[in-house]
């Protein structure tokens, strides 16, 4: 999928809905593991608002896994340093060998997986949520942000960067 028909159809324009998750996912090259603390500064970057617990519809709780409270959006955070287990052969096949879609995908030695399991919600609402935390954590290590709903990649050479803002500010 192109990337002008990834970001119609996260904003609900053409396509169909998917029993899926709504999901982003931080492709690294090397693992770099988020601590409840990591994600509550990153969290309160990027929604303006305290996240230390006090209010339960904007918190973070870490135990064995990792939720997220966003308001009305209840977010798993999964990390891992293996490599994401997604729709691989798609993903390259679609990128083609010499893409940095496909090096981006390619070249992740591990990730962090926002997903939204709540398909109630309106899907470019969602991505919205999704990509304002997703740009707090962009860095250099991250090779490309995947969208396994909508099996596209924006790789981390600008364009993902640019991808994200637009998905925010929807």
């Amino acid at each position: 999928m192109n990337t002008l028909n990834t970001l119609r159809h996260a904003i609900g324009v053409g396509g169909s809905a998917s029993d899926k998750s709504y999901s982003m996912v931080l492709l690294e090259k090397h693992h770099l593991y988020l601590g409840k603390e990591t994600l509550i500064v990153a969290a309160e970057r990027a929604f303006d608002r305290s996240f230390a617990g006090n209010d339960p519809k904007y918190s973070i709780h870490q135990s064995a896994s990792t939720l997220m409270q966003v308001g009305e959006y209840t977010i798993n955070v999964s990390q891992s340093s293996k490599q994401y287990h997604g729709h691989a052969h798609e993903v390259e096949t679609h990128a083609g060998d010499g893409h940095l879609h496909h090096h981006a995908w390619k070249d992740h030695q591990g990730y962090v997986a926002f997903d939204v399991h709540d398909l109630t919600h309106r899907r470019r609402d969602v991505y919205r949520v999704l990509a304002a935390i997703t740009l707090e954590l962009l860095a250099d290590h991250v090779t490309g942000v995947y969208l396994p709903r909508e099996n596209d990649v924006f790789p981390n050479d600008g364009s993902a960067l640019d991808q994200l803002q637009h998905l925010k500010s929807l």
